[in-house]
């Protein structure tokens, strides 16, 4: 239930230029842990770079607006977020919880929402 990888140096972790890093400082990609609703408890490890179209969004029921973007169906691993899979590529909406990803990369995440409320 926790990302795939972690940073294991404390100045790795810091935001560069005011805008998080979404690589770990050996420069690989970070990844995020998603789920396919807030209170869902299936979850799957996906790339940051992955997720598309960053945005708040706050579900029925939800305490509050959390962050939400899309990832193609062929990003996620099979089988660990239910879906209707066809022939076509397709999106899904999934759910980042802060609690399931490293600050930074939460922190990056929340610039992208940001960024997308702000031209609303």
């Amino acid at each position: 239930m926790f990302p795939a990888r972690t940073v294991t140096t404390r100045d790795a972790a810091r935001p560069t230029l005011g805008r998080p890093s979404t690589r770990h400082a050996d420069g690989a990609v970070a990844e995020v842990v998603v789920s396919e609703a807030w209170n869902g408890w299936r979850t799957a490890s996906v790339r940051v770079t992955d997720i598309e179209e960053v945005h708040w969004r706050q579900p029925s029921g939800a305490p509050c607006a959390m962050n939400h973007g899309y990832v193609s169906c062929g990003n996620v691993p099979a089988g660990l977020l239910p879906h209707d899979c066809c022939d076509t590529p397709h999106r899904l909406l999934v759910c980042v919880l802060k609690c399931h990803a490293v600050p930074h990369v939460f922190a990056g995440l929340v610039h992208r929402a940001d960024s997308v409320a702000s031209r609303s």
